[in-house]
This record gives C-alpha cells, sequence and structure tokens, in this order.
C-alpha cells in the first residue's frame, strides 16, 4: 500500500483503542503512515486521559483550546497531512476487521480517488433505552451495504470512514461556515459529483459504538436539518434529499397548515415515543419535517 495519512478529529472520546487498532495494522504492512490527531477543545477529563496516545506508533496528536467545529478542524488535518492518500475517521469508532487497512489498499490500486467503507452500529441493542433512538436510526438509517450505496453513489456519501486523494479534498474542502452538526458531507458529496470525481463504496466497515442520548440526538438531528434548509435556500443543493421531497409535498398540495397543526396536537405523544423503549424511525421522520417546515 502507498502512503497513508489517518486524520480523526477528536472530541470527548477515549480514541487510545482506535488509535491502537490501525497503528497495529499499518504496522503490519510496512508502509510509510501517520495517525494524525486533533482535540477540538474536548473536556479536561477526556484530554487527561488521551494524553497517552501520543505514546502509540506514529500518533502525531494535538490539543486545541477553543473548538473550530467538525469542517474546520478536518480541513485543518488534510491540509497538515504528509501523505496523498488520506483516510478519515470519527473518533468514536471501532475497527471491525484485522485486514481493514488491508482491504483499503486493494480498492488503492483500482484507480478510484474516493472510497468510502460504510458505517454500521452494534448488534444488540443498547440496554439503556436513553441511546435507543440514535442506536436505531444507526441500524436501520445509515448501516447499508455497499451495494445499496453505490446505487446512489453520491447521496450515500459520508466523511467518516471515507479514503481519498489529498489533492481531491484540498480541491474542495469542507465548508467552514457550517459549525453546527449535520450535512457538511451532503454538500462534499454534491461537490464529488459535480466535479465528476470517481467514488466508490464498498463494505469495509466501522462500527460507530459512540451513541448519543436520545436528547442530544434530537438536538444534532435538528441542527442537521436547520443547516440543510440554509444549504437549500442558499445554495440550492440538498433538495434531492427524502426530507425536502417531503417537505415539497406538503407545500405542492397546501398541506403545510394542516400539518403544522397536526404536529402541534400530536407533539408530546410523539415525544413520549421517541424517549420510549421502542422509539419510532416514522415519528423521527415527522419531528425532522416539522422543523423543516418550519424554516421555509
Amino acid at each position: 500500500m502507498q502512503a497513508l495519512s489517518v486524520l480523526i478529529p477528536v472530541y470527548n472520546f477515549d480514541v487510545k483503542p482506535l488509535a491502537a487498532s490501525l497503528s497495529a495494522q499499518l504496522s503490519r504492512l510496512q508502509h510509510p503512515f501517520e495517525i494524525r490527531l486533533i482535540d477540538d477543545a474536548s473536556a479536561l477529563e477526556y484530554k487527561k486521559i488521551n494524553e497517552e496516545v501520543e505514546n502509540i506508533q506514529g500518533v502525531k496528536y494535538y490539543v486545541l483550546e477553543n473548538n473550530i467545529g467538525r469542517s474546520k478542524i478536518r480541513n485543518i488535518l488534510a491540509k497538515e497531512a504528509l501523505y496523498e492518500n488520506l483516510l478519515f475517521l470519527d473518533c468514536d469508532n471501532e475497527i471491525l476487521s484485522e485486514n481493514y487497512i488491508e482491504n483499503y489498499s486493494l480498492q488503492i490500486a483500482k484507480g478510484y480517488e474516493v472510497i468510502v467503507g460504510g458505517t454500521a452500529y452494534q448488534k444488540s441493542k443498547p440496554k439503556d433505552k436513553a441511546f435507543l433512538l440514535h442506536w436505531k436510526a444507526g441500524k436501520y438509517k445509515e448501516e447499508k451495504t455497499a451495494t445499496i450505496r453505490n446505487e446512489h453513489a453520491y447521496d450515500s456519501f459520508t466523511l467518516n470512514n471515507m479514503l481519498i486523494k489529498k489533492s481531491i479534498y484540498l480541491s474542495i474542502q469542507l465548508d467552514e461556515s457550517i459549525t453546527t452538526y449535520g450535512h457538511e458531507d451532503s454538500k462534499f458529496g454534491y461537490e464529488l459529483q459535480q466535479k465528476q470525481v470517481a467514488l466508490l463504496h464498498v463494505d469495509n466497515f466501522v462500527c460507530h459504538i459512540g451513541l448519543n442520548s436520545t436528547e442530544n440526538y434530537l438536538h444534532k438531528s435538528l441542527q442537521a436539518v436547520d443547516n440543510l434548509c440554509r444549504m437549500i435556500k442558499n445554495e440550492r443543493t440538498g433538495t434531492h434529499t427524502k426530507l425536502y421531497k417531503a417537505f415539497n409535498f406538503l407545500k405542492i398540495y397546501r398541506l403545510r397548515a394542516v400539518f403544522g397543526l397536526f404536529y402541534k396536537i400530536f407533539k408530546p405523544i410523539i415525544y413520549k415515543n421517541l424517549y420510549s423503549q421502542n422509539p419510532s424511525l416514522i415519528l423521527l421522520d415527522v419531528v425532522k419535517l416539522h422543523r423543516m417546515n418550519s424554516n421555509f
């Protein structure tokens, strides 16, 4: 395999197991590599936990005093990376395969400029119901095989577990005006499509183990809807999403007011379900649709 820069933004998570697993696999292949970590102003307890990560072979670890956001920190990581092949990972992942890095090396040889490995979630649902909504949404909405993702390759694009050429990344970069959670990857995928960059999805999953509580997950989900609305208003990107198509249906058939009234009446019941032992993903979509309906 060619030289590789693994780039991981860190925020309030113990990244040592992930870094150690990657280092072990990369060391086995005996090619030049670096694992570049930047902590985006985590809480002090996590800064102390992750201090030891510098002892892992190949790791370069930096700590920021002020939080700069998901987009800007990834742009910095890409600019500072030593090598042409960049592998982006979120810090709250677990490597599932002993051949994870080797699997990517086989795909690089085929000439693809962007390769996305996919995100999986733990097979068994969490015992604490506070994390059930995030797990269920991830398991049934995000965890998709490469065959399914390749049907709409650019729409299925995610930053997590993405291998990309540095020259391609720097020719686009993430939109640093998006400082809150959500849809910065949607815009990046759109830019890849516009530039006709070759994109391949493969089954080389990592497991997302950092679940958010229902309260935090809903907060981030609504932030993502707000970002999507701004993209649609300002740049006309994001109109391909299922959420916007649902909103457009309400708009065309003049159902926006009716939907708003429905939501107002049933909101307590909807939220009670989302915090329950069996949260409905349809009702999660209803909450997102209401947020979009309120934004326009």
